[in-house]
């Protein structure tokens, strides 16, 4: 993975990751990294390599840090949960 974007991991969910998407749909990803501090920055960060995609489908970034996605998913919260079983992992840490 890019070293710019210091991810543990990167999930497309939603319609996109559904197949269902329509040409106004936005491209929702959650940024799994390590750290609340990190995981501003890595938003950030990715929001500016995406700034030559202007008029193109809109992001909606989910930041959260990768002990945090495992409570959410040991307590059964359905967003996380419907993000990591529906959603498609484009990218992870090797």
């Amino acid at each position: 993975m890019n070293s710019a974007l210091p991810l543990s991991a990167v999930y497309l969910f939603g319609s996109h990751a559904r197949g269902e998407a329509r040409p106004d749909s936005d491209v929702d990803l959650c940024l799994v990294a390590h750290g609340a501090e990190q995981q501003l920055k890595t938003a950030q960060r990715f929001r500016r390599a995406m700034r030559p995609l202007r008029g193109k489908p809109a992001f909606t970034l989910v930041p959260i840090a990768p002990a945090r996605l495992a409570e959410k998913r040991a307590s059964g919260d359905h967003f996380f949960g419907t993000v990591l079983n529906e959603g498609v992992l484009i990218a992870a840490q090797d």
